[in-house]
């Protein structure tokens, strides 16, 4: 039932994510919301760190969801990125090199075995 739940928040969070950043050209309010994509980002990448440690069935589901929630932010923290202000477009850094080392890590993890 949780899971449930959780993944009924996710998929309103990036719904309104996408509704958000269509309709809204404000510098200010786009750069708060970088901030909250980058707290929720950086959160989503360490409860991944946590769970990838657990080796049940039900934290590679956990996993799976989380990976989900994460892949899902990635267009939005692009699209930060690519704002035309310095100060919007650094609002998301540490959710990107966080994602960056996760997935550098997992490239070269399965290269290697």
């Amino acid at each position: 039932m949780k899971e449930i739940i959780i993944r009924m928040i996710l998929y309103l969070i990036c719904a309104k994510f996408t509704i958000l950043f269509q309709i809204n050209d404000d510098g200010e309010f786009v750069g708060r919301l970088g901030k909250l994509l980058n707290c929720m980002g950086v959160n989503l990448m360490e409860s991944m760190q946590k769970v990838s440690k657990l080796n049940d069935a039900k934290g590679t589901e956990t996993e799976d969801m989380i990976r989900y929630a994460v892949e899902s932010k990635l267009d939005f923290m692009l699209e930060v990125l690519g704002n035309i202000y310095d100060d919007i477009s650094c609002t998301v850094f540490d959710f990107s090199r966080d994602y960056l080392h996760v997935s550098l890590f997992l490239l070269f993890y399965f290269l290697l075995s």
